[in-house]
């Protein structure tokens, strides 16, 4: 075959950057890695290399992962067969672990894409190629993992010094933007003494909430360097609780269960904080008690005011307890903003268990409504009918399973439960019930 007659070689170039610092420029890293590869390329010319028109490149990204969006979106246009080389300045710029790169040559190699590193010359067709790219991605991945490390001591030690090591800012506080510390801001930090105050009047953490939220106060509104606005939103019981346990109020910082004295200024003077602190429900006097029963709807139950989850809870009384789902709007907002509120766990669950066994001794309607769906699917009715036909032993051993069981079941067959303030909305998944019936659990349900 004469040079005229190669086939053309569909080059991609990949590019990385770990920080966005620095992408602001007109020429960064990114700019730089690309203009290497196409110099790299345009000395290949004589071979047939030709970029393709698409850019792959992510800055911002750690090579620690492949959850990427450039690097999806290559491995996409590398399985519908549009590139056939990949060029990148370093090895390490495409991945830093060695089991993702691993992943990623097996891929290359499964649909014929050589892999090029412009700076680290090796041939990935051959034994020793593939050796030398091996032995540089475990050096990739130790290197990576040193300056996790480094990094953690770093944030370690500026944290026992009392710094703050950066994030969003706390209520109360904004960032300066020279020294990176925090200065005091006038207006929230008045808010902030509102919270303290009010809480030693109401002793409540809920009617805090309601009397912020009343005088039309918002949590913080604060613009991150890249541009990105976080608007303020109404108070709810969590905000509320971080702002009263949180120790950058007394110029302290926490770090590992320590307090260390932080450089910030003091909003809260310390007997204040002390007073508050006294008030306040210790975690020690809400943990999860031993003999926690099974939620049979959690993770299905749906309050259909608020379109959110409901949260199993539960409290005891004279040695009896009594459990309820609560909606969540109203955990963080208080009981006022939603309806429904709570509901007894036993009442919504014989309801939904009733539902159930209702569809075990008549399944019929089940297999009306996929007809009537699916009327060409002649395979799935006739899987259906033999999943209904096993599903109907549950009615029969419906009560002697244990709770976990019935959760278990509840999960596979129950789409949502939907709890409006006049009426309850079951949705049953068909393709639950045919899971079920083989499903290892069903034999576990049969043996009972």
């Amino acid at each position: 075959m004469t040079t005229n007659d190669q086939p053309l070689v569909r080059v991609a170039i990949y590019t990385r950057k770990s920080t966005e610092e620095g992408l602001e420029q007109e020429f960064n890293s990114l700019d730089a890695q690309r203009e290497a590869a196409l110099a790299y390329i345009a000395n290949r010319r004589h071979l047939h290399w030709q970029v393709v028109a698409d850019e792959y490149n992510d800055g911002g990204y750690t090579g620690g992962n492949m959850e990427r969006p450039a690097l999806q979106r290559l491995l996409r246009d590398i399985r519908q067969r549009r590139i056939d080389c990949v060029v990148t300045y370093k090895l390490d710029r495409i991945s830093r672990s060695l089991i993702d790169f691993a992943q990623l040559m097996t891929l290359f190699e499964q649909y014929g894409v050589a892999f090029v590193s412009i700076t680290q010359e090796f041939d990935s067709s051959t034994p020793v190629g593939r050796l030398t790219l091996n032995i540089l991605s475990s050096f990739s991945q130790f290197e990576r993992e040193i300056i996790s490390e480094r990094t953690r001591d770093k944030m370690a030690a500026s944290r026992k010094k009392g710094m703050f090591v950066g994030g969003f800012p706390p209520f109360g506080y904004d960032i300066d933007p020279r020294t990176h510390k925090l200065v005091v801001n006038p207006a929230e930090a008045a808010i902030v003494r509102d919270v303290f105050t009010l809480f030693l009047e109401h002793h409540s953490v809920t009617a805090v909430m309601h009397a912020l939220n009343a005088k039309g106060y918002r949590t913080k509104t604060y613009t991150s360097r890249r541009g990105r606005v976080y608007a303020g939103n109404p108070w709810c019981r969590f905000y509320v609780r971080r702002v009263l346990t949180n120790t950058l109020y007394i110029g302290q910082i926490r770090y590992q269960g320590q307090r260390y004295q932080g450089q910030q200024a003091p909003i809260i003077p310390q007997d204040l904080w002390e007073r508050v602190q006294a008030l306040l429900p210790k975690p020690q006097d809400t943990k999860p008690r031993a003999d926690k029963q099974v939620a049979l709807l959690r993770g299905v139950l749906r309050c259909g005011t608020c379109d959110c989850a409901m949260t199993p809870s539960s409290c005891r009384k004279a040695h009896t307890a009594y459990r309820y789902y609560v909606c969540s709007t109203s955990l963080r907002h208080g009981q006022r903003r939603c309806p429904i509120r709570s509901v007894p766990a036993g009442e919504v669950e014989e309801v939904v268990i009733q539902e159930l066994r209702a569809l075990f001794r008549a399944p019929e309607r089940l297999m009306t409504h996929h007809r009537d769906t699916h009327p060409k699917d002649v395979d799935g009715v006739r899987a259906l009918y033999q999943a209904v036909c096993a599903v109907q032993h549950l009615d029969r051993t419906w009560d002697s399973l244990y709770p976990a069981v019935q959760q278990r079941i509840v999960r596979l067959l129950v789409e949502t439960v939907t709890l409006f303030p006049e009426r309850l909305d079951v949705r049953i998944r068909l393709a639950g019930v045919r899971e079920l019936g083989q499903h290892p659990l069903f034999r576990e349900v049969c043996d009972v």
